[in-house]
């Protein structure tokens, strides 16, 4: 059927015409316009009938919900444009992937709900002030660093709330910046205040003997701390721990938490160790779905080591399935719960607690050992690059603070205080990575000595 339309309209009353396409006499003519609605934006909007008067009319609806969908910024509340960015997020998420994980909305969410909707949520998108974002940042930082009373009727002590007020004023940030993308506001009163100024958390990290002492108490049972040679838990015993090798892969691997709670037995194949899956929480929901990112997906090589202690792992996930197969469920986890289900994340630093006290080393989260590894790596002479693959990262940003750290480190050993080598009182030898000229060159042999680098002992 050719297209013939049944009026000349003038500009700006759009068109209609039979429509070539139509497969149905309900569809039979196509009433077409291109509006612009309030926000600047162009849209075409098109409706289809049996006659050109039913198609022109049901335009005319359509043009009139595109116009009733759409509110100007002063007649958005703040709770609103925030489902608004939600729904974004959720749809697009970042510049590398399509949409947002589960965990990264439900934080956001937990801001939104916690500390943004209940003291700017009801007023309008365009009456926030920088001084509105700055009174929020100020009210967060004062409700979580408040003290309260233990019940030995001491204080406890609380942290600052710095890191819960940057993000509040992070979510806002993102929240004002769609606003001025789709043309809802003009400013962007976020952008006018500046962080609460926290610093990255320095922890102090398990040196390699301390590694060792953790390890040994895993795999004997024995306590090291004499202050807690009585203390078991039922996770311990005279043998080898239930965490042994899932402490001993983290270390070694470098694996998210949620990650190896998701390890299948599946995942091992080719040498390979491929992460394809990861626990994680959603607000209050545990769920097991894909990683983090994108670059989270990722297949690493396995050491000899690492293989042996899997196998020997396997060998007694097998007895213990068999001594209490009433009760065990078989589900192809690496690290399973003693009842053969997914092992719940969080108790992993609980536990990761109770061996440091039994070693008689300092406690560390669970997620640092993620940090260790990292140290570790970079130290046996590892690239940030390949760092940044390994851990699963988008970016080698955190790679790179771990690699600054070490460099300075490095930087210093190289300046080594000699005492035997005093040339005159009062002046202290340092010897330098910078190699001195030697006897032969400053004779003026063009011919130099072949230099020596020292090897550092292995830890």
């Amino acid at each position: 059927m050719n297209e013939h339309r049944t009026k000349v309209r003038r500009h700006g009353e759009g068109t209609v015409s039979e429509w070539a396409k139509s497969k149905s006499p309900a569809t039979k003519y196509q009433a077409s316009i291109r509006v612009q609605l309030p926000d600047g934006t162009k849209k075409r909007i098109t409706a289809y009938g049996p006659t050109p008067k039913v198609a022109l009319e049901k335009r005319k609806q359509k043009v009139e919900e595109a116009f009733n969908r759409h509110k100007a910024g002063s007649d958005y509340t703040v709770r609103e444009y925030a489902l608004k960015w939600l729904q974004h997020v959720k749809d697009h998420g970042g510049p590398n992937q399509a949409g947002a994980s589960d965990s990264t909305l439900a934080d956001y969410a937990k801001t939104l709900n916690l500390h943004i909707l209940p003291t700017l949520g009801d007023r309008s998108l365009t009456e926030i002030t920088p001084t509105d974002v700055k009174d929020l940042q100020a009210a967060i930082r004062e409700s979580i660093s408040a003290p309260t009373k233990r019940k030995d009727g001491k204080e406890s002590v609380r942290p600052s709330g710095r890191t819960t007020a940057n993000k509040a004023r992070k979510v806002l940030l993102a929240i004002y910046n769609l606003a001025m993308q789709d043309g809802d506001a003009t400013s962007n009163p976020a952008q006018a205040t500046r962080g609460t100024g926290t610093a990255v958390r320095k922890e102090r990290l398990w040196t390699p003997q301390e590694v060792q002492k953790v390890l040994h108490v895993l795999r004997t049972g024995e306590i090291l701390n004499a202050d807690l040679q009585a203390a078991r838990s039922k996770h311990d015993g005279p043998g080898e721990s239930w965490y042994s090798t899932l402490i001993y892969v983290a270390l070694s691997m470098g694996l998210r938490r949620g990650e190896i709670c998701a390890l299948k037995w599946s995942d091992l194949r080719g040498g390979k160790l491929h992460i394809e899956r990861s626990y994680s929480q959603a607000g209050k929901i545990w769920r097991v779905g894909p990683p983090k990112t994108p670059e989270s997906f990722r297949a690493l090589p396995i050491g000899q080591n690492v293989m042996t202690a899997l196998k020997e792992h396997r060998i007694r996930l097998d007895r213990h399935a068999r001594d209490t197969k009433r009760t065990w469920q078989e589900n192809d986890w690496v690290f399973p719960s003693q009842a053969g289900t997914l092992l719940y994340p969080p108790n992993l630093g609980r536990r990761l607690h109770e061996y440091a006290d039994k070693a008689g080393v300092h406690r560390i989260r669970f997620h640092t050992l993620r940090k260790i590894f990292t140290t570790e790596f970079l130290r046996a002479g590892g690239s940030p690059k390949q760092a940044q693959y390994w851990l699963g990262h988008a970016t080698s940003k955190l790679v790179m603070e771990v690699y600054a750290g070490i460099q300075e480190e490095l930087d210093m050993a190289a300046a080594v205080l000699d005492f035997g080598a005093l040339p005159t009182v009062g002046r202290t030898a340092i010897h330098t990575a910078i190699r001195q000229p030697s006897v032969v060159e400053q004779s003026g042999n063009d011919e130099p000595e072949t230099e020596q680098k020292a090897v550092p002992d292995a830890q």
